[in-house]
């Protein structure tokens, strides 16, 4: 099996952010890993795959949140632009706090620019690796590494 250079210096409970891609099994590809130095909460990035404004439900990266009447929702520049104003195919971050119990709680959401192309993206702490299948865990994610993942940040 090919070494993946620095999936061996990866830490569970180190802060990491990872671009990739949401595989149709519900795991997520890395691209790339880049290791911080501190890490404040956890967020999700994608394309809004549905939403339903009676329920206040939004669909991010297969997964559904009900977002209370008060949720923060801001545009790009930081403005509140109201949970009517999001579109199905917007890019946005969608921050929060994340344990194993309660799962990801959303907090606020911001829309992203985006220059043609999108990269999904997690951001927060390492919960397990498992060296053998090539896999870490974040945010309840399974997060593959393969040879193409570039490991930033030692």
């Amino acid at each position: 099996m090919e070494e993946i250079i620095g999936f061996k210096e990866l830490q569970v409970g180190q802060p990491v952010n990872v671009k990739g891609k949401l595989l149709e099994d519900g795991s997520f590809l890395a691209l790339e890993i880049s290791v911080r130095a501190y890490q404040n909460g956890v967020a999700m990035v994608g394309e809004i795959q549905k939403l339903d404004p009676e329920t206040g439900t939004l669909r991010l990266l297969n997964q559904d949140f009900i977002l209370p009447n008060d949720f923060a929702v801001r545009d790009a520049e930081r403005y509140d632009i109201g949970f009517e104003n999001l579109k199905i195919g917007s890019v946005v971050k969608l921050k929060g706090r994340y344990s194993p119990v309660e799962g990801f709680v959303p907090d606020s959401l911001k829309m992203k620019e985006t220059f043609g192309f999108n990269v999904d993206k997690l951001i927060g702490q390492i919960d397990l690796i498992d060296g053998e299948r090539r896999m870490l865990k974040m945010i309840g994610f399974p997060v593959l590494v393969n040879h193409k993942t570039m490991i930033e940040g030692f």
